[in-house]
């Protein structure tokens, strides 16, 4: 910032920063990962780069006449009719720019927050607020940028690396996505994600004692490397991209500090608002310089008049949320229907009983009630049936008198029946909801209802904290720990099916294997600790070779190596194991027995380890593996598993 009319370094920096990187805010980067598939980083380059080259040649020209700014410039020279024409276009622009602006931002809050507010509204609260600081003058639009657009960038790259945890670099195969002509050619479309560098030429430098175009140059390069880490990000994230809106939203719900749940998604919204404001407030800046039609004292009086209205428009009761009109569903069980397709049961939290009575109830009476009544209740279970989620959801109104949130989901739970039926289409539904969380677990039981029904919480008072508890322990040695998020990505990636951990009599043992999206089979409980193994996650287990009993553990991530000879697919497993008490001896029937699992597996489809996607790297666009009928050729395909001893 500086405090004479010039336009300082720093201020002329993040101008450039903001008018570069706010479109992947609202959504803008899911056109180029829809054009590049899993290239779209490579899209995100070839824009960037395209961008660089022509920016470099416009500033070459224009840097004579950076000090005044492209109108003044203009008018000095004796040009008053191209600075007329440039004028008018350039309002013609802005105004559809801000509309463009106005339309994703509220768009996207509409998407990511849970506000029942109208779009309207959410519209007036930004055209007050730029109309309020553009009126204020250019240099409060300057400073207002160089106070925020450094936070912003933060924010980005934190979101960016805090959710590598879930990064993985066969997302990245095939190596040319949708095709060349997709990534290269349609998606210089995606060029238009820059093309609101133009404000810089309606803002004078005055006289600023620094490099412009070298200042330009650095800040669109700062740019445009954060759009393309934010798209890599989005491409190598287990979800598929293009099936969400906003590619970078969902990597905020799940960005971690070790263990430690960052939850970004507030601070994105945070900057989604701040961003689209400051550029909206330079836009609506830029239109009256060319329109030229305030004057000062009417500018000052209308200022005065926004300040009452921009503080009239916060205080609306739009987003009134009271907890006491809610109703909180802790975990939702699907199973085949009588009358519609799906009975969808809904477990509802009940906040009296989960905290207790003792100021109602004597301990005697409590005791007595116990002994008569065993059921769960700090809970209540409705059921309804329906042919999808949103009119089971839309019945559920019609039986409570609150309104049903997902909020606090901890539990999906499947019957095997409907599970066969396809689990996918249900997961992906309520996964769409912008309340649920994606580390919302899932299960699979012989009934969804009579689960959710009998549940009774061990040594725990809490329902909601039980579950928690129990289907995230990823020390149970066997079942394995499925989250919504997961199973959606491994479902709808074409080489990585998913599994989902089975409750059977109280117990976790045993795990559902699927085949796009729908249960295929059902691994014993046994099977599950080599499949473990295999995939190096046994924190630790028991196993039996040869007479002999051993607890052991896996000792690092396996070696899987895939050879593709003609129609045949070849694969072999390198897995270390570490013994943690007793003796195991030579492995070899601890070989035979996981390449057993993986035949079985295999043979009704279910592409457990990820060969699939490892194949992909053979192919270099997604037509050439789609036409490999891969789901097939895997079903033939020859194990070879190494267990060796640490």
């Amino acid at each position: 910032m500086n405090e004479n009319n010039y336009m300082g370094k720093w201020e002329l920096g993040c101008i450039v920063l903001n008018s570069i990187v706010y479109k992947i805010l609202t959504g803008y980067t899911e056109k180029i990962v829809t054009l590049g598939g899993a290239a779209a980083w490579m899209t995100a380059v070839f824009d960037g780069i395209i961008f660089l080259v022509i920016l470099k040649i416009v500033l070459k020209a224009y840097e004579t006449y950076a000090d005044d700014g492209i109108l003044d410039a203009l008018q000095k020279r004796g040009r008053s009719g191209a600075c007329r024409a440039v004028a008018i276009l350039a309002a013609i622009y802005f105004i559809f720019s801000a509309i463009n602006t106005l339309s994703l931002a509220c768009s996207a809050l509409k998407v990511i927050t849970y506000t029942n507010s109208p779009r309207w509204f959410l519209a007036m609260f930004f055209i007050v607020g730029a109309i309020l600081t553009a009126v204020c003058g250019e240099r409060a639009v300057r400073r207002i940028h160089s106070l925020t657009v450094l936070g912003i960038c933060v924010v980005i790259a934190a979101i960016v690396i805090l959710s590598l945890k879930y990064s993985d670099v066969y997302n990245l195969f095939p190596i040319l996505g949708n095709g060349v002509k997709s990534v290269f050619g349609k998606g210089l479309s995606a060029l238009f994600l820059y093309s609101d560098i133009v404000v810089i030429l309606f803002l004078p430098r005055r006289g600023g004692e620094y490099s412009y175009k070298k200042t330009v140059m650095n800040s669109a390069r700062i740019g445009v490397f954060l759009n393309v880490l934010a798209v890599l990000a989005v491409t190598l994230n287990i979800n598929p991209a293009e099936r969400i809106d906003l590619p970078l939203y969902p990597l905020t719900k799940t960005a971690n500090i070790g263990k430690l749940s960052a939850r970004l998604d507030a601070a994105y919204q945070i900057v989604l608002i701040v961003s689209a404001l400051v550029y909206l407030s330079l836009a609506t800046r830029i239109l009256l310089l060319c329109f030229k039609k305030a004057s000062f004292r009417i500018r000052r009086t209308g200022g005065a008049i926004l300040c009452l209205v921009l503080c009239l428009s916060l205080c609306g009761c739009y987003d009134g949320n009271e907890v006491e009109e809610n109703a909180y569903a802790v975990a939702v069980g699907v199973d085949k229907g009588k009358d519609a397709a799906y009975s969808y049961t809904f477990q509802i939290s009940n906040p009296l009983d989960s905290g207790g009575k003792e100021g109602i109830e004597t301990t005697e009476e409590k005791r007595n009630d116990d002994e008569l009544d065993d059921t769960n209740k700090t809970v209540d279970n409705i059921t309804v049936e329906a042919d999808d989620y949103f009119h089971a959801a839309d019945k559920l109104k019609s039986i409570l008198s609150k309104d049903l949130s997902l909020s606090h989901l901890k539990l999906l739970v499947f019957s095997e029946e409907a599970a066969r039926s396809g689990a996918l289409e249900h997961s992906e539904l309520i996964f769409r909801e912008r309340e649920v969380r994606p580390g919302t677990n899932l299960c699979l039981a012989r009934s969804a209802k009579d689960f959710l029904v009998n549940v009774k919480p061990t040594l725990e008072k809490s329902t909601v904290r039980y579950y928690e508890l129990y289907f995230k322990n990823y020390k149970v040695p066997y079942a394995p720990v499925t989250q919504l998020r997961e199973f959606v990505g491994r479902s709808v990636d074409s080489g990585n099916d998913a599994v989902i951990p089975e409750v059977k009599d109280g117990s976790l043992e045993g795990m559902g294997l699927f085949s796009n999206g729908r249960l295929s089979t059902i691994a014993k409980a046994e099977e599950v600790v080599l499949y473990k193994l295999l995939c190096g996650e046994l924190k630790s287990g028991t196993v039996e070779n040869l007479g002999k009993t051993a607890v052991i553990s896996s000792a690092g991530k396996p070696k899987i190596k895939i050879k593709l000879n003609g129609e045949t697919v070849e694969t072999e497993i390198t897995a270390c194991i570490k013994i943690d008490d007793g003796d195991l001896g030579a492995p070899d029937k601890l070989n035979d027995d996981a390449e057993e699992f993986l035949n079985n597996s295999y043979q009704t489809g279910c592409d457990v380890l990820g060969v699939g996607r490892r194949l992909k790297k053979n192919f270099s666009t997604q037509q050439k593996w789609n036409d490999f009928d891969w789901r097939n050729k895997i079903k033939n395909c020859k194990f070879t598993v190494n267990f060796w001893i640490k």
